[in-house]
């Protein structure tokens, strides 16, 4: 079963987060999805500009913690507006069970021309899948 964005906020796996969608119509949007929670940059409040030059990365922290329980997984997505315009995510994807922290978000911009990326919205979608049992908690160096 996957959790939805306002059960991952309830059940306290998106901490700090926001109980709603943040849609300017501007900025990618951030917050409650219906399958899942959108995570903004760690510099969000602060709204900043980054200008991604052609082959050129960024490696920055999600705003928010997630606490993933140990009987479920996260899984992460690239927001597919950055997608479009030929970026790439450099990470893992999955969340494991146990996992507690911000997400560390590494981007690649593999398109011709230098891409604008606003800290102020959104980056990754986090779907949290529930497991069929408990699995080990997650203690690597990473958290």
């Amino acid at each position: 079963m996957i959790l939805t964005g306002q059960q991952l906020v309830e059940q306290g796996i998106i901490l700090n987060g926001v109980d709603f969608k943040v849609d300017d119509g501007e900025l990618p949007s951030y917050g409650v999805d219906g399958c899942g929670y959108t995570l903004c940059a760690c510099v969000a409040w602060d709204y900043q500009k980054w200008v991604l030059e052609i082959g050129g990365t960024i490696e920055f922290q999600s705003l928010e913690m997630v606490d993933i329980p140990t009987d479920c997984v996260g899984i992460c997505y690239l927001k597919t507006t950055y997608g479009r315009q030929g970026i790439i995510s450099t990470l893992s994807g999955v969340l494991d069970p146990g996992f507690q922290g911000p997400v560390t978000i590494r981007l690649y911009n593999s398109s011709n021309y230098p891409v604008t990326l606003y800290s102020a919205g959104g980056f990754v979608m986090v779907m949290v899948q529930q497991l069929t049992e408990r699995a080990t908690g997650y203690s690597g160096r990473w958290m």
